[in-house]
C-alpha cells in the first residue's frame, strides 16, 4: 500500500522523542521500527473507524490503538505527534477526533495515504 516507506522512516525519525535517543535522533534500526509501528498502527485504525462515527467516539478509537500500539497511555503523545506529523506536516493540533470528523473518515483516510506514499511531498 505504501510505495515510500523509508521516507515515512525517515519522516518520523527526524522528530523523535525522549523515549528513543537523548539527542534527539533516531538510529535507523529505531527508525525502521517506531515507523513500522506507526505503519500498522495507522492500518489498523483504517479499520476501525468509520464515516458514521462522531468525534468522541473517532477519539476514543486512536485513543485505543495509541495506547495498544505505541506501549500504553503515557506514549499517546508520540502516537498523536506521529499522527499530526503525516496529517499536517506539525507536530501538534487540535483533538485529533474533532479534526478527522470535520475532515472526514474517508478524506483522512486517502490523506494519510498519500503522505505515507510521500510524506515530505506536500512540505519540501
Amino acid at each position: 500500500m505504501f510505495a515510500n516507506e523509508t521516507a515515512a522512516f525517515f519522516l518520523l525519525a527526524r522528530y523523535s522523542d525522549e523515549n528513543f535517543d537523548q539527542t534527539g535522533d533516531l538510529s535507523a534500526e529505531d527508525a525502521l521500527l517506531h515507523a513500522q509501528t506507526f505503519i500498522d498502527s495507522i492500518l489498523d485504525l483504517f479499520g476501525r473507524i468509520n464515516s458514521d462515527m462522531g468525534e468522541v467516539e473517532l477519539q476514543t478509537h486512536f485513543y485505543d490503538v495509541g495506547k495498544e500500539y505505541y506501549g500504553g497511555p503515557q506514549n499517546l503523545r508520540a502516537f498523536f505527534r506521529d499522527c499530526y506529523l503525516m496529517l499536517t506536516g506539525r507536530p501538534e493540533g487540535s483533538r485529533i477526533g474533532v479534526m478527522v470528523y470535520i475532515l472526514g473518515v474517508d478524506e483522512f483516510k486517502s490523506r494519510m495515504c498519500r503522505r505515507m506514499n510521500d510524506p515530505l511531498g506536500e512540505f519540501k
